[in-house]
């Protein structure tokens, strides 16, 4: 997958960003994929998930929302 400007972004906002929770994003207790799981069962892997969560949602805020829709292609992709 390429890198675009808007992933870019999004890493960048994830990489700078301070860690607060070691808790997921999600409800651990409704995973149905085996990637939630493995989250789930990590904690830095469930941090960096709170993380990307928090970057992306601080993106879809700041972008204008003639850009949006190509935001949650970005994400979905992702």
């Amino acid at each position: 997958m390429p890198i675009t400007p808007r992933l870019a972004a999004l890493l960048t906002i994830l990489l700078a960003s301070p860690c607060h929770s070691a808790d997921p994003s999600f409800d651990c207790a409704k995973a149905n994929h085996d990637m939630e799981d493995l989250i789930c069962a990590d904690d830095d892997l469930a941090a960096l998930d709170r993380r990307m969560a928090e970057a992306y949602a601080v993106a879809r805020k700041n972008y204008p929302a003639s850009e949006t829709k190509a935001l949650k292609a970005d994400q979905r992709d992702w």
